[in-house]
Formats: structure tokens, C-alpha cells, sequence
């Protein structure tokens, strides 16, 4: 009888641990439920995602360079070349086609789609390339009758950045192979913009200094500091700082440079680390021809939106741009531009009488001279890991971004004076420190005050 009955219970644990590890065999190999929607979704971030991103830009900025600055050279600018692929595509009356990003917001996708149809684009001009398989945004996306792409989530998780990474990956190999194979080029946008009416004609516009200098990377529609309401529609800026935001992308760059080593994550930080940019620039506009209609993302929260994105000038009327528009940033006739307002300038490296002289009524330029950095002195977690950079210091009181990289040239921020005064911020040492008087010393960061996060309205 014992030994039947231990007989049984044995047979019973072996069937036991074999259910058990029959379970387990279907936990590994059967997919699991669906990741959450990525990146594009409308919902807040944590703040660790934030602080983990400020360090991965803090990374890049201050990255040493593979190759010394110095060393990156580019031949001289052709403005006399002739005209490229992309200039002859415009000028044969076609718009540049565009790839919108989007995930599973309908309405500022309407939003976006309106846009760009009421400057000029038609049904084949665009393509939406989804993330996922939301029904509601492939039902707008047949309201406008555009192209439509979906790239179906993948079986294992992935985190905001890899999603976006992976999907822009996905929408910008369909548009140059699938559905624009003779297109020069293509504008990219989120599902997140508004464009302006002269959007289209701003890019046909710029696009010739990119096919002439190739000191020049892509061109973009937005500058991250665009709040002033007085600025020059007609203005154009070079910055080694990547904007996104709505940028043209030549096909020659995406086949040769970034298709074959396109990143697994964070593919706006890569775009400007110095092994993908190589010391070329960006082109984009003094007045954005986009806006930002979203309050949150992936990487976006409430105070950034209020602070830096709402407060956003986008030109509202068509500009009629010049057809030599794009001469003023080729690299020669920009630097010769800026080293002349710096030679005229006055300098100070005082920040209130900065404050002050911008405000006067003289087209005097005025520079006011600054020498520290990013604030990268914590590592990754330390409790002061992630507190507001000293840039602050000059950024609060002419409304620039926090961080310093964001739109500048070779360290040197361009801004307007309410009065019109041209007023130059540059960071010492820079290319332009020969022309610094002698005797003046730069702002230091000794001389700031301390700043917090919540003297700046954002709580931690």
C-alpha cells in the first residue's frame, strides 16, 4: 500500500514539474501582448526619461571630435555651379514630396495634413508613414486621399526611442524606394506640425546652397529660438545644431551616409554627433514656416511645450523669397557676414549692460562675451545630475533655450534687440576670438547666479 502510494505521488510531481515547465516553454516562445504605443502617443513622460535624454544631448555636445575642428575642411562653396538635382526639380515647377511620422493622433494629424495641402501640396506630394495600426488615423489618412504606409509594432518591447528610431527608419526607406523612387529629396515633419503657407517655397528656396556647399548638412524649417515677434521672414541662419522639425532630406545623403548605419535609438542625437555630421551645418529660418501643435510626446512635457514650443513665431503669410535667397549662407559669404558684425560691434561681458544696450535704437552691433559650458560637471544620477545649465545665465534674459547649442554657429548666438540692435552672444574661445577686444574677459560662470529648475516655473 506505501509503496503505491509513493508510486502515485511520484507520478503526480512528475506530471506536475512537466506541466510546469510546459508552461513555462509557452511563456518563452509565445509572443506576448503588444508593446504600448511609442513615442508619438499623447500621454506624459516620466521625468527620468527627460533627464536621461538632457545627458544623451549633453553627451554629443561635448563629445571630443574625432577630428580636430581645426582639420574639417570643406572645398570652397560653387555659387557659380550648375544647377544640382534638387534646384532642378523645383524649378520644374514640383514640390519637394513629404513623409509624415505619425502614430495614433488623428487630430493634429487633420491638423498637419490641412497644412501642408494649404501651401501647395497635392495628394502625391505626401506620404504618411504610421506606426502601428490605429484605424482612426488610416481613416484620415483616406479623408485626404495621401499615400499611407503602416510599420506593424514588433513582437518585443522596445522603449520610446527605439520606436521612433525604428520607425523613421521604416518611412523614409518606403518614401526614397516605394512611393518617391525619382524624388531628389524629401521633407520630413511629425504628425505634431503646422506648416506655413510659403513652407514649400522656403525649402525650394535653400535647397541650392546645399547642392553648392558642402559644408552644409540639411535644411530645416524651424529655429529652436524663434520667439521674436520682429523677426526678418527673409533671414536665413547656419547652425551645427540639428533642429529637425520639419527638414529636407537629399536623397544622396540618405542612400550613402545614413541608411547603411542608421541608429537603434535617439536618431536626432546621432544626427548630430560629429561622426554623422562631420562638421557641416544646418540651414533654417530667423522665422519658423512650422509650429508645434502637441503638448506632449515621447520626450515633450507641459513646461517645455508652454516655455519652448507655444511661444513659437511661424510666419502666417506666404513670403515671396528671393531666387538668390540661398547665396547668404553659403560658407564664405556667412562667416564674412558675421565677422563683420562682430568687428563692428561693441563689446561688454557684462550681462546687464547687455540687457540694456540691446534695448537701444542704433545699429551698432552689440556682443556680449561668455566662457563655460554645458553643465555636465554631475554624472547620471547624482543629485544635482540634471540642474539648469549656466547657459541660463545669457539664455533668460534675450529668450534662448537653455541649452547652448541649440541654433548657434561656432558659438555664436544671433538675436534682435527690441529696438532692432543686432546683438551677437559668443561663447570664448571660439573661431571668432581674434576678434574679442584685448583686455576683455569673458563672463565666467563665478559670475552667474545660482538658478533652480522652479525659479524657471518647471517642477521637479
Amino acid at each position: 500500500m506505501r509503496r503505491r502510494t509513493r508510486r502515485r505521488r511520484s507520478r503526480e510531481l512528475i506530471l506536475l514539474c512537466l506541466f510546469i515547465a510546459f508552461g513555462l516553454l509557452l511563456h518563452l516562445c509565445l509572443p506576448g501582448p503588444p508593446p504600448p504605443q511609442h513615442a508619438f502617443a499623447a500621454t506624459p513622460q516620466h521625468w527620468r526619461s527627460e533627464v536621461e535624454r538632457a545627458h544623451a544631448a549633453a553627451a554629443v555636445a561635448r563629445r571630443p571630435a574625432a577630428v580636430p575642428e581645426e582639420s574639417i575642411t570643406y572645398g570652397a562653396p560653387r555659387p557659380d555651379a550648375p544647377a544640382g538635382p534638387m534646384e532642378l526639380f523645383t524649378a520644374s515647377g514640383r514640390l519637394f514630396p513629404v513623409v509624415v511620422i505619425a502614430c495614433d493622433r488623428t487630430e493634429t494629424l487633420r491638423n498637419a495634413l490641412t497644412s501642408l495641402m494649404a501651401a501647395g501640396a497635392s495628394a502625391q506630394d505626401i506620404l504618411v508613414a504610421q506606426d502601428g495600426a490605429n484605424s482612426a488615423v488610416a481613416a484620415v489618412v483616406a479623408e485626404f486621399g495621401v499615400s499611407h504606409k503602416a510599420k506593424r509594432p514588433p513582437l518585443v518591447p522596445l522603449d520610446g526611442a527605439q520606436h521612433i528610431a525604428r520607425t523613421y527608419k521604416f518611412a523614409l526607406t518606403r518614401a526614397f524606394e516605394d512611393v518617391f523612387p525619382g524624388a531628389p529629396a524629401v521633407i520630413v515633419v511629425e504628425d505634431d506640425l503646422v506648416v506655413s503657407k510659403d513652407f514649400f517655397d522656403y525649402f525650394s528656396a535653400v535647397a541650392p546652397a546645399l547642392e553648392r556647399d558642402d559644408s552644409l548638412f540639411v535644411a530645416s524649417a524651424w529655429n529652436d529660438n524663434g520667439f521674436a515677434k520682429h523677426g526678418d521672414p527673409g533671414a536665413l541662419r547656419r547652425t551645427g545644431w540639428f533642429p529637425g522639425l520639419g527638414w529636407l532630406l537629399p536623397r544622396k545623403l540618405w542612400e550613402t551616409e545614413l541608411h547603411p548605419q542608421w541608429p537603434d535609438g535617439h536618431w536626432d542625437h546621432w544626427m548630430r554627433s560629429d561622426d554623422v555630421a562631420k562638421g557641416r551645418e544646418c540651414v533654417y529660418p530667423v522665422v519658423n514656416r512650422a509650429s508645434h501643435e502637441s503638448e506632449y510626446g515621447t520626450f515633450l512635457d507641459s513646461w517645455h511645450d508652454k516655455r519652448y514650443f507655444k511661444p513659437i513665431v511661424r510666419q502666417r503669410s506666404r513670403f515671396d523669397w528671393p531666387s538668390d535667397a540661398w547665396r547668404s549662407v553659403l560658407r564664405d559669404v556667412y562667416e564674412d557676414r558675421v565677422r563683420g558684425l562682430l568687428a563692428a560691434a561693441e563689446h561688454v561681458s557684462d550681462v546687464n549692460a547687455a540687457v540694456v544696450g540691446s534695448a537701444l535704437a542704433t545699429t551698432t552691433p552689440l556682443a556680449l562675451w561668455f566662457d563655460f559650458e554645458e553643465n555636465d560637471d554631475a554624472p547620471p544620477g547624482a543629485a544635482d545630475a540634471w540642474a539648469p545649465p549656466p547657459f541660463v545665465c545669457v539664455s533668460e534674459p534675450f529668450d534662448l533655450w537653455h541649452e547652448s547649442r541649440r541654433g548657434d554657429h561656432r558659438g555664436v548666438h544671433e538675436v534682435v534687440g527690441v529696438a532692432g540692435r543686432p546683438v551677437l552672444l559668443v561663447k570664448a574661445p571660439v573661431a571668432y576670438d581674434s576678434l574679442r577686444p584685448d583686455g576683455l574677459t569673458p563672463l565666467a560662470r563665478a559670475e552667474c547666479p545660482s538658478v533652480t529648475w522652479e525659479d524657471l516655473g518647471k517642477e521637479g
